[in-house]
């Protein structure tokens, strides 16, 4: 009794060990980290082909409020220092908002 439930044992790990190999070697390949590089297309004199940049370094910039940026400050690649102005947002509606409310200050006041 004990010598048939060791064959059978036997049988079955061979079993599933064999169709372990087999449904293993049809799997796909695993994707890498690489990207398909498309290929060139020559249009006349020039060569066209798809890139994207990415930067070596980059920063994370806080903004206590956002806005659209009327200047800045700091050339491309120039060492900034902490805390040093990087560049100007228009605040021409906060101009504006504060111009109703100094008016409406006033109006208040002359009641």
């Amino acid at each position: 009794m004990r010598k048939t439930f060791l064959i059978g044992v036997t049988a079955l790990a061979i079993a599933g060990g064999g169709f372990f190999a087999v449904t293993s070697m049809n799997k796909p390949a695993a994707a890498s980290d690489t990207v398909p590089v498309p290929t060139a297309v020559l249009a006349g004199n020039a060569v066209v082909a798809e890139a994207r940049v990415i930067p070596a370094r980059s920063a994370a910039l806080s903004l206590v409020q956002g806005g659209v940026v009327a200047e800045v400050l700091v050339k491309d690649g120039e060492t900034a220092k902490a805390g040093a102005l990087l560049a100007r947002l228009d605040n021409a509606e906060q101009q504006a908002r504060l111009a109703r409310a100094e008016a409406q200050l006033k109006n208040a006041e002359a009641q």
